[in-house]
């Protein structure tokens, strides 16, 4: 594969990766002291439709203006602006939520001999609900996929789970196996290299337990899309991930995941290790170590290693440095390396702008791509 050749493809797999990265902003609940994802959002694995209390937060204490005076009540205020479509359904005594996630976005590619022209893209269009009913909660989204075969409709996760009183819980549908950190960039090399793209969940069921300061989930299934069209990818798979609050603003994360052979792969193994730190209310970094290995594996596995240090310049305002490194199964001098600076600003409730450079580069062939993507995330 040429050099040229090999740039083309790996910018293309970077655009696909990005087009699905949902919201899941890790520093955001390290900065205010939340080490799990159900406070905010209705997974247990993050991303997706937010809680009310969510809403709350984000109009409270994330963004830049919308901040009730103390002791102020949202509904004194004459404008529930936290509220699905501003409050202006009401939901008071209802178990239902819903809520719309929309992310038009400008993309282009700068190569070693020249630049790609500019890429107007909806990368995400979403409906979500949530019913929720003591104890249980229903869960669904829907959105429009677009492919080289033309756009259709699909449902990246729809489950049901259960949380009892003993903090014991189980879910079962279509969701993706917690593992890791889950950044809300899905092209890192924890997330997609290592099988968690945007069409990567499972049809399973999810075990899991929670305590003051640790929580543990537990999950088998096999890969939904394979097991909808037979492409070649189904495999069984289980996942555990364990999480401790070693103390304030610091999570520890072991994980591991076995996923079988299929026509398309060999059976492998990845075990990972991540850590999260927030030493300020605006200071925030997390790191993820994870290594892969195959059926008949006899050499250096594969390592992926993930940093990203967030710091928040003003009310809203957060800079990111992400550096990252991937290497090649059985060759640590193979892979890539990539660094990627965000400038993140979340102006009210509900919005969210991002400009994002990312910097890529082969480590053999010393072949690099640039890629700015600006996105405009509108979540209502």
């Amino acid at each position: 594969m040429s050099a040229r050749v090999a740039v083309l493809t790996r910018a293309a797999a970077i655009f696909l990766a990005l087009a699905a990265s949902a919201r899941a902003e890790v520093h955001l609940a390290l900065a205010h002291q939340y080490t799990r994802c159900t406070p905010c959002h209705y997974s247990p694995t993050g991303g997706g439709l937010l809680t009310p209390y969510g809403r709350m937060l984000s109009r409270q204490e994330i963004s830049t203006l919308g901040r009730l005076a103390s002791g102020v009540e949202p509904k004194q205020s004459g404008v529930r602006e936290e509220a699905f479509l501003f409050g202006f359904l009401p939901r008071e005594g209802l178990p239902i939520d819903a809520g719309f996630d929309l992310r038009p976005s400008q993309l282009r590619y700068y190569f070693p001999d020249g630049s790609s022209g500019k890429r107007d893209l909806w990368m995400r269009a979403d409906g979500e609900v949530a019913l929720r009913k003591g104890r249980w909660t229903a869960y669904g989204e829907m959105g429009r996929l677009t492919s080289s075969d033309g756009a259709t409709f699909i449902s990246r996760e729809h489950w049901l789970s259960y949380a009892g009183k003993k903090g014991l819980g189980v879910r079962v549908g279509r969701f993706m196996p917690a593992f890791g950190i889950r950044n809300e960039d899905h092209s890192s090399y924890t997330r997609k290299a290592l099988g968690f793209n945007q069409n990567d969940q499972i049809y399973g069921l999810e075990l899991s337990d929670t305590s003051e300061r640790q929580l543990v989930q537990f999950a088998v299934g096999g890969r939904a899309e394979s097991l909808i069209e037979d492409d070649g990818g189904r495999a069984f798979t289980v996942a555990s991930r364990s999480q401790w609050e070693v103390k304030d603003k610091h999570v520890l994360v072991m994980s591991g995941i076995v996923r079988s052979g299929s026509r398309n792969a060999d059976a492998s193994a990845i075990g990972g290790l991540a850590w999260g730190w927030a030493p300020r209310s605006h200071i925030v970094v997390w790191s993820e170590l994870d290594a892969l290995v195959t059926r008949g594996w006899k050499g250096t596995p594969q390592y992926t290693l993930a940093t990203e240090a967030s710091f928040e310049v003003y009310r809203g305002l957060w800079l990111k440095f992400a550096p990252q490194l991937a290497t090649a199964l059985y060759d640590v001098s193979g892979g890539q390396s990539r660094y990627a600076l965000v400038a993140q600003f979340l102006p009210r409730t509900h919005w969210d702008l991002n400009l994002r450079y990312i910097r890529e580069r082969d480590r053999i062939q010393d072949v690099a791509v640039g890629i700015v993507l600006m996105q405009c995330h509108f979540y209502m």
